[in-house]
């Protein structure tokens, strides 16, 4: 456990729910830098924010790294709209629906290295609210195996959704034309496999569920506790109320800070 700038305890990843940031953003403000070249930005952030719900920013900023004497963090290695969206759900307290699939899988691996676990199963979710992309899969999929996330929950999630899509014709995404298509070359064979696997699972069971039905859950990486809501529900109702009331929320203005 660890203590901020004001002396209350942090977690580094702790459970909030939605609503809790922007009643929280208190104290000290810190700068981050992140993606290279043309896709490089500049986000001033509430330290108390970042720590309380990563543990990687907390462990950072717990011992006297360079990052904590300059009060700057440097991230080159993932992209300036994940970290956007990382901070717009710091400030708003949850995903919003309008979010791109594409973007979102950038996040997952952002939250995933960060050590950000709320955020992890909140971008699964809204990824599972977008399982009609069929692009998105299979992009999503490449997009794992390069980050070195073969085995994840994400991983498991994209390649049993494409099975469920192949076994069934979705939208003509057949095995047929899949086999053929630029994108099943592209992916590691330990992948291939089990694709392939899952396809033949869902081809003789045609009764088993899509993965983008499955208990809230079954693909999150959060401790799970007998009868303990999970830390992504209330996220995902807020969601829910957005679209069915067709409401926008304005994205968090950086300039602000």
């Amino acid at each position: 456990m660890s203590h901020d700038a004001h002396g209350k305890e942090g977690s580094g990843n702790g459970t909030r729910s939605v609503g809790f940031s922007v009643q929280h953003a208190e104290g000290p403000v810190t700068t981050v830098h992140v993606g290279t070249d043309e896709d490089k930005r500049t986000f001033r952030i509430h330290l108390n924010l970042m720590r309380d719900n990563s543990e990687y920013f907390n462990t950072m900023f717990i011992h006297g790294f360079k990052e904590k004497v300059d009060n700057e963090v440097i991230l080159e290695e993932y992209t300036s709209e994940a970290f956007s969206i990382f901070v717009d759900w710091l400030y708003v307290g949850f995903l919003k629906p309008s979010h791109k699939s594409d973007d979102l899988v950038d996040v997952w691996i952002l939250a995933h290295y960060i050590g950000c676990t709320q955020l992890v199963d909140e971008t699964l979710d809204l990824l599972k609210e977008h399982h009609d992309d069929g692009d998105m899969l299979i992009d999503g999929i490449e997009d794992l195996q390069k980050a070195g996330h073969e085995n994840s929950k994400l991983m498991q999630y994209l390649v049993e959704e494409l099975a469920y899509r192949l076994a069934h014709d979705f939208n003509g995404t057949s095995k047929k034309s899949f086999d053929k298509s630029p994108s099943a070359k592209r992916l590691a064979w330990a992948v291939h496999m089990r694709l392939m696997e899952q396809l033949a699972a869902y081809s003789s069971d045609t009764n088993r569920a899509a993965p983008s039905t499955m208990q809230d859950c079954t693909f999150h990486v959060h401790e799970k506790e007998r009868g303990v809501q999970c830390p992504a529900a209330d996220a995902k109702r807020m969601r829910a109320c957005i679209e069915n009331n067709h409401k926008v929320l304005p994205v968090w203005d950086q300039d602000h800070w």
